[in-house]
């Protein structure tokens, strides 16, 4: 009797267990059905409760008019949301899909909406998370029971099911993208009107996973994906075949990655897989390390320029350079078929001069009214130069010398005739070859060939004013030909190019608040050359009086006073202050006190006793230096000691301008606004003697976000005196110190000259 018992006990707790489990089931399918149900509510609900960022009315096609309600789980629609009601259905060319989450909508999503967002031949929509809050303007869709979790294959299924729905008839293709990609708008709109929408198509940079995935991702040997990062181009068809099979793919993942389960989807249920080709990894450009590149204005041209999509760029400021960059080479392209129009008009007038009549006579009366022919024929003449050889060894007292340029730019301008090469030279020799290439390439496909450059034996370059800058090239390429007998063979080119200048422009600039230029000037000593300085400050202020002088004094340095320095200064009638600093001589430290005794507007011009300079470097320092974005160091002029030029024979003829040199090397002078100076820090006070403070300062500068305007100022005048370096300085100082004494010696021509005269070369 009591087994019953028991056994009836234990049956009834077994029954019990099967219906738990029995409920979890059903209770797990119902919740699943009921968040389905969830999201065809909201599709069918969405067309009526969109939320639009500027207006809270839409018209239907009836012209009824239909109240928008605001909630956040719906989404906020782009500019051209009226195409989705209207009765226009001729399909756009692109609606891009990027992911994004709440705490990129500000930053990133943000950033791409206000670059290459604008240009696209259709539109952008950002899809992030449910129980969105944000006062952003974006057109961005919070889907519905989604979060920002990574993976993101929920939210990038629904996002394509979402595009589908309710745009799926409006577009012909259709882009998945992260909100760290960039799109090369115009690159991109070319490539897909290539291609047929109408087929199925899923194209992107093709992946099969990395080594230590490789065998998880249940993918065949055959089997591939496009991947998510670079981005993801779909056709309207494919789309389709996505959308209406969301829930079987959602219901069968065999990987972490959704990328890897969107090719899945397509391969099942559209039959495609990911393009197989090696042009994709280039067309959609994936580099870890590109963004240092960018940040860094080091883009290495060759490889994104014909990239589609280029990732990752996580930096906001490393989008907007990436941007400005490609709408550079678009100007940069719009002039060039300006300057191939002005050649052929060129060649028209050119023409016309033979003839018996005026050539003005040829041109329609209509085109007269058009244009000022006057202007234009100059402009022709000089813009539409048309290049040649010819012209190239013209000698005339205008043109420059030629540079030669291999791995190492030679000139016989610079104090060190061998040095790296410029910035502005490479740039330009980047995009002359692009140009040069392009235009080998310019029927390539039909041709069945390709010319791929490869390296550089020498190069020359000069700027001329009546010209532009001209380049001679020598170098090496390589001939590729695939139709037919395959053939690769190596080919040295010998180029003549010319960047020619764009049109003289007249560009208003309007009047603004005349800035209070404060100099500051160190002193230790030397009261007759600051007796000079303030002579010629004050010649300077009477022509300008929007100006101040402070001078800090370094009294444990020298014996002089105050009151010395206020006898010097009395004829002075501005703005003075005279500082004192206790201690060892520190120009550091000398300037970073003085600059306390200003507000953080105050435009300060750091310069030094043996300096003389005009008015002209007044509106130069106001001009070149902007609040918050820019610095000014000016190149000055510094004078040669010229004591060889004593000892030379009469019969050396000796050049009046060999007196002295550019001081290309020295960052000692600067005006800054005070503001600017805090926010990196101010001058390094622990710096003692000569030297190094201005380069620290200068380093920082470069750290920052502010731009250097570095330029050769003309009136700006370093007057020689002897240099005395201690050799108690460190070792970088006083190696610097002994660099600008040999420097400040003579001219090169003065010193070779010398040293021939005398016969101090060795055999």
């Amino acid at each position: 009797m009591m087994m019953k018992k028991n056994y009836g006990k234990s049956f009834r707790t077994l029954k019990q267990a099967i219906h738990i489990v029995i409920g979890i089931i059903i209770g797990s399918w119902i919740t699943c059905q009921f968040r389905l149900i969830n999201y065809e509510n909201f599709k069918k609900d969405i067309l009526y409760q969109l939320c639009s960022y500027r207006s809270s009315w839409l018209y239907d096609n009836d012209n009824d008019v239909i109240h928008v309600s605001t909630k956040n789980d719906l989404a906020h629609t782009f500019h051209s949301i009226h195409n989705m009601t209207s009765t226009n259905h001729q399909r756009k060319l692109l609606l891009i899909g990027v992911m994004t989450a709440k705490s990129f909508l500000d930053t990133r999503a943000q950033t791409i909406y206000d670059t290459w967002g604008r240009d696209l031949p259709g539109d952008v929509l950002f899809f992030t998370s449910s129980n969105q809050k944000t006062n952003s303007n974006l057109p961005f869709v919070a889907l519905p029971q989604v979060d920002d979790s990574y993976p993101p294959q929920k939210k990038s299924f629904f996002m394509f099911k979402f595009m589908n729905d309710y745009f799926g008839d409006r577009y012909k293709f259709f882009m998945r993208a992260d909100d760290d990609v960039f799109v090369n708008v115009e690159r991109l709109k070319n490539f897909l009107e290539s291609l047929n929408s109408s087929e199925s198509i899923y194209i992107g940079q093709t992946g099969v996973g990395n080594k230590e995935e490789f065998g998880q991702l249940n993918l065949d040997s055959h089997d591939n994906f496009c991947m998510g990062g670079p981005g993801v181009i779909i056709s309207f068809k494919s789309l389709a075949k996505i959308a209406s099979n969301v829930k079987y793919c959602l219901q069968n993942l065999y990987s972490t990655h959704e990328d890897v389960e969107i090719g899945r989807c397509l391969r099942q249920f559209a039959g495609i897989s990911c393009t197989w080709s090696y042009d994709m990894q280039n067309l959609f450009h994936h580099n870890s390390s590109i963004q240092t590149s960018i940040l860094n204005d080091m883009i290495p041209s060759k490889d994104l320029l014909n990239a589609l999509t280029i990732h990752p760029i996580k930096n906001p400021n490393a989008m907007k350079n990436l941007y400005r960059y490609f709408k550079s080479i678009d100007h940069q392209n719009l002039n060039f078929q300006i300057t191939k129009l002005f050649r052929r008009l060129n060649i028209l007038l050119i023409a016309t001069t033979n003839l018996n009549y005026d050539w003005k006579d040829l041109l329609s009366m209509k085109f007269k009214t058009l244009i000022n022919i006057k202007r234009l024929a100059n402009e022709a003449e000089n813009i539409g130069f048309y290049p040649s050889l010819k012209v190239l060894f013209t000698k005339t007292l205008t043109n420059p010398t030629w540079k030669f340029f291999t791995q190492k730019l030679y000139t016989e301008k610079s104090l060190n005739p061998k040095k790296n090469i410029e910035k502005d030279i490479v740039q330009a020799f980047n995009q002359n070859i692009e140009q040069i290439m392009n235009t080998l390439n310019h029927n390539s496909f039909k041709k069945g060939t390709l010319f791929d450059y490869h390296s550089l034996h020498y190069g020359y370059v000069r700027s001329t004013q009546s010209i532009g800058t001209q380049f001679v090239l020598d170098f090496l390429m390589m001939y590729r030909k695939y139709q037919g007998k395959r053939l690769t063979i190596p080919i040295r080119k010998h180029v003549y190019a010319v960047q020619t200048f764009s049109p003289t422009r007249l560009l208003r600039l309007e009047d603004k608040p005349v800035d209070i230029v404060n100099v500051i000037v160190p002193l230790a000593g030397r009261i007759l050359t600051f007796k000079r300085f303030v002579r010629n400050f004050i010649q300077v202020y009477r022509q300008d009086d929007r100006l101040t002088l402070t001078v800090v004094l370094f009294p444990n340095h020298s014996n002089q006073t105050v009151s010395e320095i206020e006898i010097i200064m009395k004829e002075f009638s501005g703005t003075k202050n005279i500082l004192q600093v206790d201690g060892k001589f520190s120009r550091g430290t000398a300037l970073q006190q003085s600059s306390l005794l200003f507000n953080n507007s105050s435009l300060l011009f750091f310069l030094d006793v043996d300096m003389l300079f005009t008015e002209q470097v007044l509106h130069r320092v106001r001009r070149n230096t902007i609040f918050k974005q820019q610095v000014y160091y000016p190149i000055v002029f510094s004078q040669y000691q010229n004591s060889l030029k004593k000892l030379i024979t009469k019969n050396e003829s000796i050049d009046d301008q060999e007196f002295g040199y550019w001081r290309q090397f020295g960052y000692g002078i600067v005006s800054v606004y005070n503001q600017d100076l805090i926010s990196v820090g101010g001058y390094d006070t622990n710096i003692n003697g000569w030297g190094m403070e201005d380069v620290n300062l200068y380093d920082r500068f470069i750290a920052s976000n502010l731009t250097i305007f570095r330029s050769a100022d003309p009136d700006l005048i370093h007057i020689y005196h002897a240099i005395h370096c201690d050799n108690k300085l460190s070792s970088i100082q006083y190696e610097m110190c002994l660099g600008t004494k040999f420097f400040s010696l003579d001219s090169i021509n003065t010193i070779s000259t010398f040293i021939q005269q005398n016969h101090l070369l060795l055999d």
